[in-house]
C-alpha cells in the first residue's frame, strides 16, 4: 500500500527539520566558543551566553548563505 501524500509531507518534513539541525548544531560545534568569548568580553552577563549563541546561530542560520567562506561566517557571527 502507497503512503498517503500528507504522510510522505510529514515524512519530508522530518527528513528536512533533521537536517536543518545537523547544520545548526555543526554551526554549534564550530562558532560556539568564540561566540561565548566574544559575549563575555562584551559584557553579557553568564546567565544569558547561551540564550544569547543559540539566537545568534539561528539568525545566522535563517539569513546568510551556509557556504560563505570561514572568515565572512565569523564575522558575520560576531556582528549579529
Amino acid at each position: 500500500m502507497k503512503p498517503s501524500a500528507s504522510a510522505d509531507r510529514f515524512a519530508e518534513e522530518q527528513k528536512r527539520q533533521q537536517e536543518e539541525d545537523l547544520l545548526i548544531n555543526a554551526i554549534y560545534k564550530d562558532y560556539g566558543k568564540l561566540l561565548k568569548k566574544l559575549a563575555i568580553n562584551n559584557g553579557v552577563e553568564l546567565d544569558d551566553v547561551e540564550d544569547l549563541i543559540q539566537d545568534t546561530i539561528v539568525s545566522y542560520y535563517l539569513a546568510y548563505d551556509l557556504t560563505l567562506p570561514e572568515n565572512e561566517k565569523l564575522a558575520l557571527l560576531g556582528r549579529i
